[in-house]
């Protein structure tokens, strides 16, 4: 996973849609070098405030410039360098 070398050969192979899309997440997140990941349903429970989407919340940590990708594993996840507390602000502060 996080050998940048590999996920780049696997996407050179041919392959049908989900599987470009499920590499193309593995390619995201071996860019990270961050440690642990962050779940956006668990900052909104634990702060009673909802998080936007995936995508919106992503843009917005890379437009204050923080690293932020996908998992792989849950679709709620990112990892980044952004602490949740950080993430809870710039959430708040573009609604």
């Amino acid at each position: 996973l996080n050998d940048k070398n590999i996920v780049s050969q696997m996407a050179k192979e041919g392959m049908d849609e989900a599987t470009k899309k499920f590499i193309e997440t593995l390619s995201e997140e071996s860019q990270q070098n961050n440690i642990g990941f962050i779940d956006l349903h668990i900052i909104s429970k634990k702060t009673k405030k909802p998080i936007p989407t995936m995508e919106d919340t992503i843009k917005k940590l890379k437009a204050a410039g923080f690293t932020a990708a996908r998992t792989h594993f849950s679709p709620y996840a990112i990892k980044t360098n952004a602490t949740a507390r950080q993430i809870t602000q710039l959430s708040v502060a573009h609604q």
